[in-house]
């Protein structure tokens, strides 16, 4: 079992951001350790995805149910669950809070592996890949974000 979370406030418009995290198959051209993604189905507030993840010669195929809300006081959340897949569970969020600097970002993961095994070597690994992760997507954001 690994957990993560981490704020930070990025110079960007809410909405902008907001769909750079929601585009999940573009993860591939950014993310070091998604090799592949695509859309089951989808409609405005949910997509269905495959992903396939690699990290330190591990790699392995999973399907996850991402959704989106914004809520009354103007937060908009994207929380992704595994519906299949080597995850015993995996749940993250996504948080957009608009602030005068840009986007106060929160993200939260949490997730254990069916296999007892893959869970200590994932773990091994799990603080410096998610903090890369988000340093992705800070980068990808500087370059498609005008």
């Amino acid at each position: 079992m690994a957990s993560f979370e981490q704020i930070k406030v990025l110079p960007y418009q809410l909405q902008k951001l907001f769909d750079l995290v929601w585009d999940v198959e573009s993860y591939p051209k950014f993310l070091p350790w998604c090799s592949a993604s695509r859309i089951i189905s989808a409609n405005n507030q949910e997509v269905i995805a495959e992903l396939v993840i690699q990290l330190k010669g591990f790699s392995e195929k999973y399907n996850s149910r991402v959704t989106s809300e914004i809520t009354d006081d103007g937060i908009y959340l994207i929380n992704t669950v595994a519906i299949s897949g080597p995850f015993e569970y995996l749940t993250s969020t996504w948080q957009f809070v608009p602030c005068t600097a840009g986007t106060e970002l929160k993200f939260f993961i949490d997730f254990k592996m069916k296999s007892v095994i893959l869970d200590k070597l994932i773990g091994t690994y799990f603080s410096k890949a998610t903090e890369k992760m988000i340093i992705a997507f800070e980068k990808r954001a500087k370059e498609v974000i005008k």
